[in-house]
């Protein structure tokens, strides 16, 4: 997992980073779908953790990923 930029050991152990799956933490486009796929990724491997980092995210609608 090291290669794998999805995933934090740092801070949080073992969370999965929104940036990894191409949050943009400027707020300049859309991260609806980068959010998404952390959540089912968080759930996919039984871990809670959910880590963004500080920045200004722009999400268009929160579906997708929460609530299956």
């Amino acid at each position: 997992m090291a290669s794998n930029p999805s995933f934090s050991k740092g801070r949080v152990p073992y969370s999965v980073n929104v940036l990894g799956f191409g949050a943009d933490p400027t707020g300049a486009s859309d991260s609806r779908a980068a959010f998404d796929a952390a959540v089912d990724e968080c759930r996919n491997r039984d871990y809670s953790t959910l880590y963004i980092p500080a920045g200004v995210y722009k999400v268009s609608s929160f579906g997708g990923g929460v609530g299956k």
